[in-house]
């Protein structure tokens, strides 16, 4: 992984563990007993508080516990079989019997034993040791993955770059495609449960919360064990689907490439003060790539979200053919339109001239200048990659209050859709402001600047006519032109 400077000092020996610049010696040996916990002597059997082994099935030896919650703890420990190899072990710690959500988490850790031996052996997960019980209680041990995850490599490193997080996508999107092929949704994908070995290896750690979606046992609305702040819509309402790993792994990297993680307040930039989620305004110094690769990544609705894991390797590869090198500053694609001078228009907010540059573009990428309108064909074979460009440029400098896919929110949230509802268009044009007290402004009397309606720019008027300042025809967008262009967008 290019530029990860994950890198570990020293070697494990017998009866200590290295971690890091940090030295761990198994003295003492911690109780597993959940009411207990107590230090031992690393030579002994047997706890000389309670008396419990202090060894699991004779070989597994704790170190000090790591981490607990809901339904378990997890130690740090050693298999002494196997030279003091380092490992982990999970106490599944039960709650009362007539819990009616007893069953549910015995069932849930059995079967975070079976993913880790049918999905271990790839090279990216942790690989199942062994599943056992003992004093009554049941325990499941794995591979240790020795290494910082990436939530502790931005508190010491800062901000990912783009080939930082172009290499991780790389690296965790087959691991997905993977784990989903394999029926399992893993549901609780965040920077600390990822984490990067000595040779720059990724890992996926802790399928606790993972669940196979076809099986009689489960069902997609299980009891929620979403992560808020990574977890997709739908998967804090307690449905999980493929893409919403997808989700989580997007915002992952939208995070870790922005550095918009919660304060300690627990405020996160990317909600506003109303709570909506808004990480647009967040991304206007990436690079047209990557905005339009997060566009599909965390859309919150899933049908317009990436499907799979391999879609988004594809729009990787694609992007990466056709969009400009991050370190550009300006957005112009290397085959595509010249964007720069429309770019300088926005930049010193000349909306008008900008909506006219627009058009012209428009005409341009569609081969139709010498006809000056467009037609539905034209617009089905625009490159969806260069009107996205295009369209990233007025939502950047408008600062979220312009652009297509602001009006295409502005549409869908009213209910709009493909098929035609006049009233409803209508409805959609006094929102946006190009009608006002139900009559169509004239080109001329639309508001080229910052207090304009949210939406209200660009306008492209299809009429000639109108643009001239004609009564003759609408200010708006032609509303099934305005349909096609939507759909263009989203097939990015």
């Amino acid at each position: 992984m290019a530029q990860m400077p994950f890198r570990l000092n020293g070697s494990i020996k017998s009866g200590e563990w290295i971690e890091s610049n940090n030295v761990i010696r198994l003295n003492p040996s911690q109780c597993f007993n959940p009411t207990c916990l107590a230090s031992n002597p690393g030579s002994l059997d047997s706890c000389q508080r309670c008396g419990s082994a202090l060894q699991l099935a004779g070989r597994y030896r704790a170190a000090h516990t790591i981490g607990s919650g809901g339904f378990s703890s997890t130690f740090k420990a050693i298999d002494e079989h196997r030279l003091n190899t380092p490992c982990v072990i999970k106490q599944f710690l039960p709650q009362q019997q007539d819990d009616p959500t007893h069953q549910k988490a015995v069932d849930l850790f059995r079967q975070e034993a079976v993913l880790l031996r049918d999905l271990g052996h790839h090279p990216q997960i942790p690989d199942l040791m062994a599943f056992l019980e003992q004093d009554g209680r049941l325990y499941i041990v794995q591979e240790y993955i020795q290494g910082l995850n990436l939530l502790q490599s931005f508190r010491q490193r800062g901000r990912f770059d783009e080939d930082d997080i172009e290499q991780m996508l790389k690296s965790l999107l087959p691991v997905l495609q993977f784990i989903h092929n394999h029926q399992v949704i893993h549901r609780d994908i965040k920077p600390s449960n990822i984490v990067c070995k000595s040779d720059g290896t990724l890992v996926l750690i802790d399928f606790g919360s993972s669940h196979q979606s076809y099986t009689q046992l489960f069902d997609r609305r299980t009891p929620r064990t979403a992560t808020p702040g990574y977890a997709s819509p739908e998967q804090m309402q307690g449905q999980a689907y493929p893409a919403s790993d997808l989700f989580s792994l997007g915002l992952t990297c939208f995070r870790l490439l922005t550095g918009c993680f919660p304060d300690d307040r627990g405020i996160d930039p990317l909600f506003n003060e109303s709570q909506q989620w808004c990480w647009q305004p967040h991304a206007q110094s990436l690079s047209p790539k990557f905005r339009a690769v997060f566009e599909r990544l965390l859309q919150t609705d899933l049908k317009h979200r990436y499907a799979s894991a391999q879609e988004v390797l594809e729009d990787l590869a694609i992007s990466q053919n056709s969009l400009p090198n991050p370190s550009h500053a300006s957005f112009q694609t290397r085959t595509g339109p010249d964007y720069a001078y429309l770019e300088g228009l926005l930049a010193e907010h000349r909306y008008q001239d900008a909506d006219s540059e627009t058009w012209r573009l428009l005409l341009e990428m569609t081969h139709r200048t010498e006809e000056g309108a467009l037609s539905l064909t034209a617009i089905e074979a625009l490159s969806p990659l260069d009107l996205l460009a295009l369209d990233d440029l007025w939502v950047t400098y408008s600062q979220g209050r312009f652009g297509l896919r602001v009006q295409h929110q502005c549409y869908q949230a009213l209910g709009g859709t493909a098929t035609f509802d006049f009233a409803l268009w209508h409805t959609f044009a006094e929102q946006v402001g190009w009608c006002r007290d139900r009559h169509w402004l004239n080109y001329a009397e639309l508001t080229f600047d910052l207090t304009a309606p949210m939406g209200h720019l660009p306008t492209c008027c299809m009429n000639v006519l109108n643009r001239q300042g004609s009564e003759l025809g609408v200010c708006g967008w032609w509303r099934l032109g305005f349909v096609a262009l939507m759909e263009r967008l989203q097939t990015v």
